[in-house]
């Protein structure tokens, strides 16, 4: 069966492993996966919101999920549009709580042919292939969507769907660093979207500590800029922004009377 199939890769993870100890690691990053995948369902009435999918409850999942040490793999139920788009929503919202929680992300996404069995915790096919080869040939914290799933679902990107300024700012193509040098126009997965961090964008993204994290968090936040300068940030409307994708905020201290801003231009 052809699925959409996501492979996300934490960064940084063997640094992580040298400067804390395994249990201290283990524990924070057990917290940040359940946090993350937590938001596999949302706890509202879809009925009494805007929304991209009005016919989930509030238990259902967007997608299939697994994850094996610093590595977590997606994948849709079906070869559906409506079922990959939920991956593609979904992929986003786990990007976006990982970032905010201090673990970096990477990864890619591709469409085609993928066996899935939960029971064993089996994974083969074409697209988780494909997902990996793409993602780990990335210069940067981001997530990219492969052309075969572009091409396969034109209507998620052509501005024809339902809601589609929103999927227009979620689903952003952008000329993605790569390795060696090269660059590929593509579209990205625009983790930066309705996030407001008190202390900014750039600090969730840490110092470098050598030369190669230096460049791709400088890219990263080149990306967090361009995606602000145009604007795809943040709806004009937030009441009228579906619900899967409104607001997240990262910010200290208790919740207050005023909402916080963000803290940066990026």
């Amino acid at each position: 069966m052809n699925r959409a199939v996501a492979f996300i890769d934490v960064l940084g993870f063997k640094q992580k492993i040298v400067s804390e100890s395994a249990t201290d690691l283990g524990e924070k990053y057990k917290r940040v996966i359940r946090n993350a995948l937590e938001k596999h369902s949302i706890n509202a009435d879809f009925s009494k919101e805007p929304a991209i999918f009005p016919e989930m409850s509030g238990d259902d999942e967007f997608c299939i999920s697994n994850v094996f040490s610093d590595s977590i793999i997606l994948s849709s139920f079906d070869d559906s549009e409506t079922n990959c788009l939920k991956l593609l929503v979904f992929t986003y919202r786990l990007a976006r709580s990982m970032i905010v929680q201090g673990f970096l992300v990477r990864g890619g996404i591709s469409y085609g042919d993928m066996f899935v069995d939960l029971e064993d915790d089996i994974f083969v096919g074409t697209a988780l292939t494909e997902a990996y080869e793409l993602e780990m040939n990335q210069e940067w914290a981001g997530i990219t969507i492969h052309d075969n799933l572009v091409n396969a679902f034109p209507h998620i990107f052509d501005g024809t769907r339902e809601y589609a300024g929103y999927l227009n700012c979620l689903f952003v193509k952008y000329p993605v660093p790569m390795k060696r040098g090269e660059v590929k126009e593509l579209y990205t997965i625009n983790w930066r979207w309705n996030l407001i961090i008190q202390k900014g964008t750039k600090s969730l993204l840490g110092e470098p500590t050598d030369w190669a994290a230096k460049v791709k968090i400088d890219n990263t936040l080149k990306y967090a800029k361009f995606i602000r300068s145009n604007p795809l940030a943040y709806p004009a409307d937030s009441f009228d922004c579906p619900i899967e994708i409104r607001t997240m905020y990262a910010a200290e201290g208790p919740p207050g009377d005023k909402m916080p801003s963000h803290g940066d231009e990026y």
